[in-house]
């Protein structure tokens, strides 16, 4: 799904269907749209083209992203368990 502001790409994201919710794998939004409302609008259009379809909107993000964090807090996103993952990369 992207968002448009005046025929420039601002964002998008990817979501994943697992057929009872769906879950935002990536959220981008391009620095010069920040704070303009399009991750918002992303949100909400998700929200009114799935509502009724889906239980919930899932998402994630590293625990000390606290721009992430505070961006699904206020957009009325609720934080339900903590999972820690190690990444092992070798030659």
């Amino acid at each position: 799904i992207v968002c448009e502001i005046e025929n420039k790409i601002a964002g998008f994201v990817l979501l994943r269907d697992y057929n009872k919710y769906l879950r935002i794998e990536l959220i981008m939004v391009d620095p010069s749209f920040h704070r303009s409302g399009a991750g918002s609008s992303l949100l909400s259009y998700i929200n009114n083209l799935y509502f009724g379809s889906r239980n919930h909107l899932k998402a994630g993000t590293q625990f000390n992203n606290y721009d992430a964090i505070n961006f699904y807090k206020k957009n009325k996103f609720k934080k339900v368990d903590e999972l820690f993952y190690q990444h092992i990369y070798s030659n």
